[in-house]
C-alpha cells in the first residue's frame, strides 16, 4: 500500500485566517476573493517553488460540492494530480471551498442587509 501523504496541518494554519476573511466578507465577490487568496496560500505550501499559482487559475463553485474548480495551467499540471491522487488535498480544498459557499450563500440571500453594512 502506499504511503498517503496528509496536509491537514497546513489547513489547520490556513482555516482560522479563512473564516475571519469570511466574517468581515461584505460581498460574495469578497467571499470568492478571500477563498482564493488562502487556497493560494495553502497550495503555495503544499507545493513550494513547484508550482506557479495564478488568481485565475482558483475559482470558488458555490452551487455544489466539490465547491472549487481549478483552471489553466493548474487543472493540467502533473503535481496537482499526483497529490490528488496521494494525498487528502482534494477533500481539503472542498472543505474550504464548502467553508466559502456556506458564506456566499448567505451574503447572496441577503444583498439589502449587506448593501446596509457597507453603507454604514
Amino acid at each position: 500500500m502506499a504511503a498517503q501523504n496528509s496536509y491537514t496541518k497546513l489547513e489547520r494554519e490556513v482555516l482560522p485566517a479563512l473564516r475571519e476573511k469570511l466574517n468581515h466578507a461584505e460581498s460574495v465577490e469578497d467571499a470568492k476573493k478571500f477563498f482564493v487568496q488562502e487556497v493560494t496560500v495553502l497550495l503555495q505550501q503544499v507545493f513550494e517553488n513547484e508550482l506557479t499559482i495564478n488568481y485565475e487559475d482558483i475559482r470558488l463553485m458555490p452551487e455544489a460540492a466539490p465547491y472549487y474548480e481549478l483552471l489553466g495551467e493548474l487543472a493540467v499540471n502533473p503535481a496537482i494530480k499526483r497529490e490528488f491522487a496521494e494525498s487528502d488535498l482534494d477533500e481539503i480544498l472542498q472543505r474550504i471551498g464548502q467553508q466559502a459557499a456556506h458564506r456566499y450563500t448567505h451574503l447572496a440571500g441577503n444583498p439589502a442587509k449587506t448593501q446596509s453594512k457597507i453603507r454604514r
